[in-house]
């Protein structure tokens, strides 16, 4: 194969590669969704989220798919007095429009939404995870009806940005979790760092959900140790801070305490402190 012709095949490759975006409306689902309340507490019960599902780009006549994610309870639709109570309103969608079924932690429905409809899942007493993190997505796919004699489409997500995402913040503080080294040599100066932690190990946030913060105080099996003074926590900590210059100098076991204003308290596991320079 000549130099020309190479040239030439890497052209009309390049041209099939801009002439198929890696990502489109036409490899997305129909639609978008909704909710009334994206943040909770972990470990926190009773809680209920209504997911708005609104047919804004295209209308849709089929299937959707919406899934739970792990750690939130299992969905059911058999008893509204228990937990995790899945029902389903129409808000513009045609009567056809039904829950048909729920497998394991997925929701089958049946929808047919013109354009600008909406729909409603309420999923009621509710206990959120134990584990905070950023975004637990409730996955939604849709798929149109086939068209006679035709293969049935297969699912598709919504996009991203349409996707219903639920943040888990940490609970009320518990403790401290003092995290430094397991050796030292007496005189070297070290670091520790002190994180407050709710009961399930997360990051501990107060009732309006901010980190928590309050003056912590140190103290040491090590009486003759260089600890840091008094720290009051500041929002640029992210409840979260590290402390520099830590100093031990009896050798043998030795920990170091950390206690605030409210009584909560935390230790650091033993530290072997040696004589060895």
């Amino acid at each position: 194969m000549t130099f020309g012709r190479i040239c030439r095949c890497a052209v009309v490759l390049s041209a099939l590669l801009f002439a198929f975006p890696s990502s489109g409306s036409a490899r997305d689902g129909v639609g978008g969704v909704d909710i009334d309340n994206n943040r909770v507490t972990a470990g926190s019960t009773a809680n209920t989220f209504v997911f708005t599902y609104t047919a804004d780009d295209a209308p849709l006549r089929g299937r959707m798919r919406f899934v739970v994610p792990p750690g939130w309870t299992r969905p059911q639709a058999a008893n509204p007095t228990l937990s995790g109570y899945v029902k389903l309103g129409r808000r513009g969608c045609a009567g056809a429009t039904r829950l048909s079924g729920i497998q394991g932690r997925t929701l089958a429905i049946t929808a047919v939404c013109a354009k600008g409809r909406s729909l409603r899942i309420t999923y009621s007493n509710v206990t959120a995870p134990r584990i905070a993190a950023d975004g637990y997505t409730f996955l939604t796919q849709t798929r149109a009806n086939p068209r006679q004699g035709s293969p049935a489409p297969r699912f598709l997500p919504l996009t991203r940005f349409k996707q219903p995402v639920v943040t888990v913040i940490g609970a009320a503080v518990d403790s401290y979790q003092v995290t430094t080294t397991s050796l030292a040599i007496a005189g070297s100066p070290f670091s520790l760092t002190v994180r407050p932690i709710d009961v399930y190990g997360n990051t501990a946030r107060n009732a309006t959900g901010a980190y928590y913060a309050n003056t912590m105080s140190f103290t040491s099996t090590d009486a003759a140790a260089t600890l840091p003074p008094p720290y009051t926590v500041v929002p640029a900590d992210f409840g979260t801070h590290t402390f520099r210059g830590v100093v031990l100098n009896t050798p043998g076991l030795q920990t170091i305490h950390v206690s605030d204003l409210n009584g909560i308290s935390g230790e650091s596991l033993p530290i072997t402190v040696s004589s060895y320079r």
